[in-house]
């Protein structure tokens, strides 16, 4: 297996057992947002890490890391509601989660665009 897709794996695998860890024993954060940030970061890298495990940036690979992502990013939340883990699912944690996702497919998108081009094509 690639390496990076075995660190895109990898990541996923850890942000579905951040999201099993029970609410009980999550560190109390007295920080507006905090959570939210880490919502958006943890999907962020999601995005980036397995956008960089493929090839190229067609469509279909975009769609594909689109609905795959998103359904990541609403089902933890569906899923810490489901489970007796003293957690419960919220909105704004899946919307935190779809837009670190968007940030991260067009972070990487944007890179690969600048990587591609040659120096001088900013002048034209």
């Amino acid at each position: 297996m690639k390496r990076k897709r075995l660190v895109a794996i990898v990541w996923t695998a850890l942000i579905v057992a951040a999201c099993s860890i029970p609410g009980n024993e999550l560190p109390r954060v007295r920080v507006d947002y905090v959570d939210k940030s880490a919502h958006f970061v943890l999907f962020f890298v999601f995005a980036w890490l397995w956008m960089r495990a493929g090839t190229g940036t067609s469509v279909l690979r975009l769609g594909t890391m689109l609905v795959a992502g998103l359904l990541l990013a609403g089902g933890t939340e569906v899923y810490q509601g489901l489970l007796p883990i003293n957690r419960s699912p919220d909105v704004l944690d899946a919307v935190a989660n779809a837009v670190g996702l968007i940030a991260g497919i067009a972070a990487f998108v944007a890179a690969e665009h600048v990587r591609s081009n040659e120096p001088g094509d900013f002048a034209s």
